[in-house]
């Protein structure tokens, strides 16, 4: 009979790509690092449970926590359907619960940070190299810090080195989050784009509010008469 635990393994593996590890059989959820992102990231996610039919949950932070559902036997009967719906449930519960924690502790980190750094030096080599302004933007140490806010609340934090390598913080909010520029208002222009340096440039050139996401987009703007006001960073 096929081991479960490498039968998961390879499920992972036909996902994600080769890995270098062995999936823990404990219900809870373990982290791990996928093929092809940035070293020392966890992005892939995964809980396995042995008990009565082996079955799991997986998948990768990264595209948008998507589900992916594993057992290694389709139910015999009714009974044994519900049991393994039951378990995956648990496992979505306590995936999101351990996400939720991770975001929270980011957020906390970003608040600690964000208000124990100085205001941008204007000559700081990132911003001279791309030739905008400071726009608010804190520095801690050589390192830039950029403001991600959600629902006007800030959850993480860029940080930009002086040779532009960006690390956002372990564990913290990205999707759905981003950097303002100005104030949106009512029948007026908001520019959404992908990164701070875009967004600057966007906001200089146009006086037109920008709301600059940090990991995917396309330039444009928006005339949605109902855009409320961004919420400032203290």
């Amino acid at each position: 009979m096929s081991n479960p635990v490498m039968m998961f393994l390879d499920k992972l593996a036909a996902t994600f790509g080769p890995l270098d590890f062995v999936p823990v059989a404990d219900g809870k959820p373990h982290r791990f690092h996928v093929p092809g992102d940035r070293s020392r990231t966890l992005n892939g996610w995964y809980v396995l449970h042995m008990d009565g039919i082996p079955c799991g949950l997986f998948g990768s932070w990264k595209d948008g926590g998507n589900w992916h559902k594993w057992s290694s036997r389709q139910p015999a009967d009714r009974l044994e359907a519900q049991l393994i719906s039951q378990r995956i449930e648990q496992a979505k519960h306590r995936a999101e619960a351990e996400r939720h924690q991770r975001q929270q502790d980011a957020a906390e980190n970003a608040k600690r940070l964000w208000c124990g750094a100085r205001r941008a030096d204007p000559a700081h080599p990132y911003l001279v190299a791309k030739g905008i302004r400071t726009h608010g933007l804190r520095q801690h140490g050589d390192v830039l810090l950029v403001p991600l806010t959600y629902d006007g609340l800030l959850v993480n934090i860029q940080r930009i080195k002086p040779d532009g390598v960006k690390r956002f913080l372990f564990g913290g909010m990205v999707k759905g989050c981003c950097s303002p520029l100005g104030i949106i208002t009512s029948c007026k222009p908001l520019y959404l784009c992908e990164g701070m340096a875009t967004g600057a440039t966007i906001h200089e050139e146009t006086g037109a509010a920008v709301a600059c996401a940090m990991n995917a987009g396309k330039p444009g703007h928006s005339r949605h008469p109902n855009r409320r006001r961004l919420a400032g960073i203290p």
